[in-house]
């Protein structure tokens, strides 16, 4: 049980190092392609808690700014983001 905490730490880590918040260039659109596709992201790795209030922040734009998969994509990763932020402070608990 325990490997498989730290697998699933692992998986989270590598997946949300992936993740950056792109404060500068956002595309006429709106869209932050940095959180939604992992392009054109900065140097500056942000906290986990930066980029929840990121993803919160785009989720919240709607269908106006995203596709219904895009939001999707955005639920997601703002739920793997909370279930490592919620195993970091809580050790899986």
């Amino acid at each position: 049980m325990k490997r498989m905490s730290v697998l699933f730490a692992l998986l989270a880590v590598l997946a949300l190092a992936s993740l950056a918040v792109a404060e500068d260039k956002a595309p006429a659109d709106g869209k932050n392609m940095c959180l939604l596709y992992t392009e054109n992201c900065p140097n500056q790795q942000p906290t986990i808690q930066q980029t929840i209030q990121a993803l919160q922040a785009e989720i919240k734009k709607g269908p106006a700014v995203y596709s219904r998969a895009e939001l999707e994509l955005l639920r997601q990763k703002l739920a793997n983001a909370q279930s490592l932020l919620n195993w970091m402070e809580y050790g899986g608990r």
